[in-house]
């Protein structure tokens, strides 16, 4: 279980790329040290619970990047 979450995590990691570099530079750390406890939090549930985990995370993330970009100004 331990090797997946580093990867997880990492995988997270990227998908932050995908909001606006403000956003990213603004809120980038706080977003990963929630996400890095919500995971191992997950993780001593078991590999079913962490890969849910891992799924809504990243399908929030990327619809939440792409409302970013859709609303923000400029």
């Amino acid at each position: 279980m331990k090797r997946l979450h580093p990867y997880l995590v990492g995988f997270y990691t990227r998908l932050l790329r995908l909001y606006p570099a403000g956003f990213s530079a603004d809120f980038g750390d706080e977003m990963l040290a929630v996400f890095w406890e919500a995971a191992e939090s997950a993780s001593e549930r078991g590999a079913i619970a962490l890969t849910g985990f891992g799924i809504h995370e990243a399908r929030g993330l990327v619809f939440a990047a792409c409302r970013a970009h859709l609303t923000r100004d400029g």
